[in-house]
């Protein structure tokens, strides 16, 4: 009888104990505010340029790191920047920087990396360039990102579920 009992309880608390487990590491913690050690270049340096002047000027952008201040979107994989009604593919460089607690607030509230798709507004460095490898629409044209200064969202339990469910698979 004990040890059904004991039986009983472990397959009631172990998934309990993963799932809180796996819940935790959606939580982002300290986050740095721009402009923040991890990136070279500081925001307050650079251009603050718009998609649509990026998206409709490309060559007048290409190779200069600037500074967005847009919506980050992963659509199935498929990362955009977007403002003002324009949108480009986007991707993000072999080496990218993060401020503290920005690069976990974007995976765990646009599912980058995940199943599950997701937006939020970002301030971010990068340039246009063919984006790298890696990337579903690599070799294309676009924003390349090489720092994420800011996530400006507040994560919703849902998304924090999602992320704590990738993590459990």
């Amino acid at each position: 009888m004990k040890k059904y009992r004991f039986l009983l309880v472990l397959s009631i608390a172990l998934p309990v104990i993963l799932a809180l487990a796996a819940f935790a590491r959606s939580r982002v913690g300290y986050e740095e505010r721009p402009p923040c050690r991890a990136c070279s270049l500081q925001i307050g340096e650079m251009p603050l340029v718009s998609v649509c002047n990026l998206s409709q000027n490309p060559q007048k952008y290409a190779g200069i790191p600037v500074g967005i201040n847009a919506r980050f979107r992963n659509d199935a994989g498929y990362l955009f920047v977007e403002d003002g009604g324009c949108g480009m593919a986007a991707g993000f460089a072999s080496q990218w920087q993060a401020c503290k607690g920005a690069r976990r607030k974007l995976e765990v509230s646009c599912g980058v990396g995940t199943w599950y798709d997701g937006s939020a507004t970002v301030l971010a460095v990068g340039s246009i360039s063919a984006l790298p490898t890696g990337n579903f629409h690599e070799g294309e044209q676009g924003f390349t990102l090489t720092c994420l200064e800011e996530v400006r969202v507040k994560l919703t339990f849902r998304q924090r579920m999602n992320f704590a469910f990738k993590g459990l698979l």
